[in-house]
């Protein structure tokens, strides 16, 4: 979250810093950007950009967040937990907001980390998983010996690791190649990952009660 003095500049002052920013990030890989190259950008001083923030990455997620708060009251994020496919950002976003939110499919390994596990930077995304979680299990979607924060930890750790996954072995790759990852994740979580042996003809099942 961004310093009470950004807070107390005007709504046009903010928007014109967090405008820009978004063209800097979107132009330059993050790792090139620093703190005088957004300075210079946003047509502030260096002393004036730590007036405001802290550091660059708490200005990314401060744009990043306001664009996830966007789709999860927007509806976009509504029952993903489990269903495929997407829908299109081209209805909840602009073409500007869609390429600075792609960004973060290539974000470093540092900033996915804070992201997926620093509460206090950001936190949103487990706050979502948790309350998904929660409601499944109250519409008796969830077995009940199945802990919600446990479930709520692993599917995290599962979506980080697949954003590793897809950075590693396809940097640069358009954010679809993801997604189809993200897929086989789902399908890995309701169905589970092992082949059914087929059952013989006029064989009784195995029941799974029998030692």
């Amino acid at each position: 979250m961004p310093k009470k003095t950004f807070f107390n500049l005007s709504a046009k002052a903010q928007a014109e810093i967090i405008e820009t920013a978004i063209d800097v990030y979107t132009q330059e890989k993050f790792e090139n950007i620093t703190i005088r190259t957004l300075s210079e950008r946003l047509n502030i001083s260096i002393g004036s950009f730590y007036d405001y923030f802290y550091d660059k990455d708490e200005l990314y997620f401060y744009i990043f967040d306001s664009l996830i708060n966007r789709l999860l009251f927007s509806g976009y994020y509504k029952n993903r937990m489990f269903n495929v496919p997407r829908p299109d950002l081209k209805d909840y976003l602009s073409q500007r907001e869609i390429q600075f939110y792609n960004t973060f499919s290539h974000a470093p390994e540092y900033m996915m980390k804070k992201y997926y596990f620093d509460t206090e930077v950001s936190g949103i995304y487990f706050q979502y998983v948790h309350r998904e979680f929660e409601r499944m299990k109250r519409e008796g979607k969830i077995r009940d010996e199945f802990d919600v924060d446990f479930l709520a930890y692993i599917y995290v750790t599962i979506s980080f690791n697949v954003a590793m996954y897809f950075d590693r072995n396809f940097p640069g790759s358009p954010i679809e190649q993801k997604y189809v990852f993200c897929n086989q994740v789902y399908d890995m979580l309701q169905h589970g990952i092992l082949q059914q042996p087929p059952v013989r003809t006029g064989e009784k099942e195995p029941d799974s009660d029998e030692e």
